[in-house]
């Protein structure tokens, strides 16, 4: 009885440590070629801390012109230029929830534009409720060892 016991309460510790769960660094390589972009979709969590590596895979010119694009995520980065075969990077951190465009806003580049996914904070138990669940079980194993006796 009391190894059940002790069974129950090992498997509760993780329900304390799920609600403490802490932000993660996500980094993403965008290529910029031929007027759009080869990531269309970024999903990361709340308060992550995302690093944009923007990379203009265009020639410098097309007949003459050089191509150059921009970038910009609403309610999160302003815009940045990408000279062609240049890198740039962005950094920001999550903090708003919600899907968010990103795009080039270059005329005549329509297609360059993705979605940023920032998902809801997961519904999980307050570490304070799982504290109390684990007291409750331990108690009650207390309890059931005690009138075996």
């Amino acid at each position: 009885m009391l190894a059940r016991g002790l069974t129950l309460i090992a498997l509760l510790v993780p329900l304390v440590l799920a609600g403490q769960a802490e932000a993660a660094d996500r980094q993403f390589v965008i290529e910029m070629r031929d007027a759009d972009f080869d990531v269309k979709q970024i999903t990361v969590e709340p308060n992550d801390r995302v690093v944009l590596v923007l990379y203009n895979n265009d020639s410098v010119s097309h007949g003459g012109i050089d191509i150059f694009h921009n970038f910009a995520v609403e309610n999160y980065v302003d815009t940045v230029d990408v000279l062609p075969g240049e890198v740039a990077t962005v950094t920001f951190t999550a903090n708003e929830t919600g899907d968010f465009l990103y795009r080039c806003h270059v005329v005549g580049h329509t297609l360059m534009r993705g979605t940023l996914t920032v998902r809801a904070p997961a519904k999980t138990p307050a570490p304070e409720f799982a504290l109390v669940a684990l007291l409750v079980a331990a108690l009650a194993v207390a309890a059931r060892v005690r009138t075996k006796r």
